[in-house]
């Protein structure tokens, strides 16, 4: 029992600051405890690895777009998308199902918009 103690004792220690208690959303959305440059990382970390090229793109750029000028609220809005199973995201983009009313924010319908703008980031002109 001691050799797992002395193993997992560094995780212990510093998981209370890799997952704060009272997270509104999910594991990083305490500002308290998190300063703002880092929650926003982990946003924009989350919106670019969602595991669905399509989605990758359209949500990673939105959110490399758009995440350092929300207000906390919209922050708050993005990063509770961002936490959603990816599926989900994209038949709610693409108008495949309603979308819930908690996901129905002003932070969704700026990437229902950005969806459908042609002027892609990654589009390039052809020449």
């Amino acid at each position: 029992m001691n050799s797992l103690r002395s193993f997992a004792g560094p995780f212990l220690r510093n998981s209370a600051r890799l997952y704060p208690q009272g997270a509104s959303y999910g594991l990083f959305s305490t500002t308290s405890q998190l300063d703002h440059d880092g929650r926003i990382k982990r946003i924009l970390y989350r919106c670019k690895q969602r595991g669905l090229l399509e989605l990758d793109l359209v949500m990673g750029s939105f959110a490399e777009r758009n995440a350092r000028k929300l207000q906390s609220k919209d922050l708050d809005d993005l990063e509770h998308l961002s936490l959603q199973e990816t599926p989900d995201v994209m038949k709610w983009l693409l108008k495949q199902q309603p979308v819930p009313e908690e996901f129905d924010t002003a932070v969704f319908r700026q990437l229902q918009q950005f969806a459908v703008d042609p002027h892609k980031p990654w589009k390039t002109t052809q020449t």
